[in-house]
């Protein structure tokens, strides 16, 4: 697999070209143990659930664009989920209310877009089972 990458990640979630870096908001001491975690967690966990979702695996070369991109914002939506969290439990949503962050990786709309590249199985399969019967009942004329 391995069709999102770290650097597009990053891109997406907001953390590149930040002065002073944001990996530090996510609570990681370095940018190489951030790029760590999203190569470890982060991508097969986003990458599995498109595999699981769509029962197709891709590599980096036969990977569709929508897919990578789906892929990457999936894996930015953790790192902004997680810095949500990092800020604390609650968020201020107009002046006087306050509310729990609710950030999804996988949006309604990319799991829309996902189906498109589903595998779907064989349906017009044939089976052995009371083929005959059916064959003698069935009057065509």
């Amino acid at each position: 697999m391995v069709y999102a990458s770290v650097e597009a990640i990053k891109y997406f979630s907001g953390l590149v070209g930040q002065d002073p870096p944001r990996y530090k908001e996510l609570g990681f001491t370095t940018e190489e143990a951030l790029n760590t975690f999203i190569t470890t967690f982060v991508i097969p966990g986003v990458e599995g659930h498109i595999h699981q979702h769509c029962m197709k695996t891709w590599t980096a070369e036969t990977v569709p664009a929508a897919v990578k991109r789906i892929a990457n914002v999936a894996g930015s939506n953790v790192l902004v989920f997680m810095r949500a969290n990092n800020l604390g439990p609650l968020v201020r949503a107009g002046e006087f209310k306050l509310q729990i962050p609710e950030i999804s990786a996988f949006t309604e709309d990319m799991l829309k877009e996902l189906d498109d590249f589903k595998e779907l199985p064989d349906v017009g399969k044939a089976s052995s089972y009371a083929t005959s019967e059916i064959k003698e009942r069935w009057n065509e004329s």
